[in-house]
């Protein structure tokens, strides 16, 4: 499989390891679902590193977005958002 697009599916959960086994492909977008956890990696998906192809997923975290957050840890850390 070289091209794969998941946007505007609803999917949601995290996106399966299997995912880092895809080994031909070149386009991939997962955009505007409600996905979750960690980016699944490999060296062909790192190859793709544009993070508009994992956009409007709130919980996703990973190369290419912003690193996961550890909710124990994120006061400590100065991610959480202040109180209004």
């Amino acid at each position: 499989m070289e091209s794969l697009d998941l946007s505007l599916n609803r999917l949601s959960g995290e996106i399966p390891p299997s995912f880092a086994g895809l080994k031909s492909i070149t386009a991939l977008n997962f955009s505007s679902n409600n996905l979750s956890g960690l980016i699944p990696m490999s060296d062909q998906l790192r190859t793709l590193p544009d993070p508009s192809i994992y956009s409007k997923n709130p919980g996703l975290c990973g190369f290419p977005l912003e690193g996961c957050v550890d909710s124990s840890t994120s006061t400590q850390s100065g991610m959480s958002r202040p109180e209004d």
